[in-house]
Parts: C-alpha cells; sequence; structure tokens
C-alpha cells in the first residue's frame, strides 16, 4: 500500500471513528465493532487501534527517510 493510502485511510478510519463515537458514548460495548485491546485503566475502540498502527507506520517511514 502507498504512504499517501495509507495516509487516506488513516484519515478516513478518523472521520469513522468521530461519526461512531456520537452514538457510542465511547462505550466499547455500545459498538459493533467491540474491543480489541484493553488496559489497565481503560479500552481502546478497535478503529483506534488500527489508525494509531498506521500512524505509527507513517512516522517510522517519515524518520527513516529524514
Amino acid at each position: 500500500m502507498t504512504r499517501e493510502k495509507r495516509k487516506q485511510l488513516s484519515f478516513l478510519l478518523y472521520e469513522y471513528y468521530n461519526e461512531l463515537s456520537k452514538t457510542c458514548n465511547y462505550d466499547c460495548y455500545n459498538c459493533e465493532l467491540g474491543i480489541l485491546e484493553s488496559y489497565g485503566s481503560g479500552t481502546s475502540c478497535s478503529i483506534e487501534t488500527v489508525t494509531r498502527k498506521i500512524d505509527e507506520d507513517l512516522y517510522e517511514e517519515e524518520r527513516k527517510n529524514d
């Protein structure tokens, strides 16, 4: 996947997450997507997890190119 497509995907996922957050009330149990990761103090939405991974990959790629 090209860098530009990954950036676009990250943006679209973020936009989709913002739409979902209007109805899920930041409670993954109210969302059909469920929980992908959990932490000691809370949980992370699966969309957030995927977006974070894409953003981390993009950041690492930028660091290597600088």
